[in-house]
């Protein structure tokens, strides 16, 4: 557990007190939880590449008390053998990625990177309350962040707008954050072009001194993605059919929540060669930045093969998402001889939300 630094009050905040209440008791006045690696007995899996995809492989040792509790679960598929732990285990999650809110940098094309904590502006707050209202009515089983500012105000203004998860903890984690930009932060991104041109680069490829290159930045996304993974799984194996964390049981679930004519992939969306309506083992909200997420939804599309929509165009898939943009996955896990994960798009920087506190956008 750690304390969260109290940031500085935003201006104007009498037409946002409801939301901002919110956000400094979730976000900078209490301790919050903060993931920043699997657990001990999950930490020798790891993913390996190979030509028909990329697996999950062997190598875990349980703790001992985790394989106290299993021993009696052996004849339903978990046993204390290494990786027994998983075997027959099926586990379908849903991913939200959410983008952080604008904030005076944004709005000055002013790059932020890790450097510069600045906080959500007016138009910021009002488009996470939009983003909480669109998402109001999805049951969320874990909530992560990352621990800069924007990302923290926004999510916590999510969960002020939540019917189901209002008082869901904020679970921060550092491999979440933006990528670092190095001498470039708190200079226009005009400059950022200018630097990779006379380097004979261009952007994003372009690493500026001091910043991450796009290698670095993806093995963040990859290894937050597959403790994601490893969190389901174990959490399915100890839980057994009570799910995951959800108080009920398995989580409801509709794709047709998240897809569009414009955004998604209702005619396309079926896992199971069945109905849109399917039940999840967890749902799970992960609020991060426009760069990061980028190169963590390239990271499913390129490498781990996401089925996208067919209504979704290339454009849309690889850009940087508008503030508070919302990119849905499922992701499905099967433990045989390898763990396989099958992602399927739902929608990527679905953003029409916006509309609501910006008329003009184009959605």
């Amino acid at each position: 557990m750690i304390d969260v630094e109290r940031k500085s009050s935003i201006s104007n905040q009498t037409a946002l007190q409801r939301t901002n209440e919110q956000l400094l008791s979730a976000a900078n006045g209490e301790q919050v939880n903060m993931y920043t690696r699997p657990p001990a007995y999950m930490q020798s899996l790891h993913w390996q590449g190979s030509s028909s995809g990329t697996t999950l492989s062997s190598g875990l040792q349980c703790d001992r008390n985790l394989r106290s509790r299993q021993t009696a679960s052996t004849a339903g598929g978990c046993g204390s053998e290494v990786f027994g732990l998983f075997r027959g285990i099926m586990v379908r999650f849903a991913v939200t990625l959410v983008r952080h809110g604008e904030t005076r940098y944004n709005k000055e094309r002013l790059l932020q990177g890790q450097g510069i904590d600045e906080p959500l502006s007016e138009m910021g707050f009002r488009q996470a309350n939009a983003a909480g209202r669109f998402l109001n009515g999805v049951r969320f089983t874990h909530v992560f962040s990352s621990d800069l500012i924007r990302a923290k105000q926004t999510a916590a203004t999510i969960l002020g707008e939540s019917r189901m998860c209002k008082d869901h903890k904020i679970n921060l984690d550092a491999r979440l954050r933006e990528r670092k930009y190095g001498v470039a932060e708190g200079k226009p991104l005009s400059e950022l072009k200018t630097r990779a041109k006379a380097a004979g680069q261009q952007c994003p490829k372009y690493t500026p001194p001091g910043g991450e290159t796009l290698e670095e930045v993806k093995a963040r996304a990859k290894d937050f993605f597959e403790f994601l993974c490893q969190l389901a799984l174990e959490e399915k194996c100890v839980g057994g059919e009570a799910g995951l964390e959800t108080g009920n049981g398995f989580v409801s679930y509709t794709a047709t929540t998240f897809s569009s004519e414009n955004h998604g992939s209702a005619p396309d969306f079926d896992p199971d060669a069945g109905s849109d309506d399917i039940m999840l083992d967890a749902s799970i909200l992960v609020v991060s930045h426009g760069a990061f997420l980028r190169i963590w939804i390239k990271y499913f599309l390129d490498d781990l093969q996401c089925a996208v929509p067919s209504t979704l165009k290339r454009s849309r898939e690889l850009s940087v998402s508008p503030n508070t943009g919302i990119s849905h996955f499922i992701v499905k896990l099967e433990r045989e001889e390898t763990v396989k994960p099958q992602i399927t798009c739902v929608c990527i920087n679905r953003h029409d939300h916006l509309l609501e506190v910006e008329p003009g956008a184009d959605v």
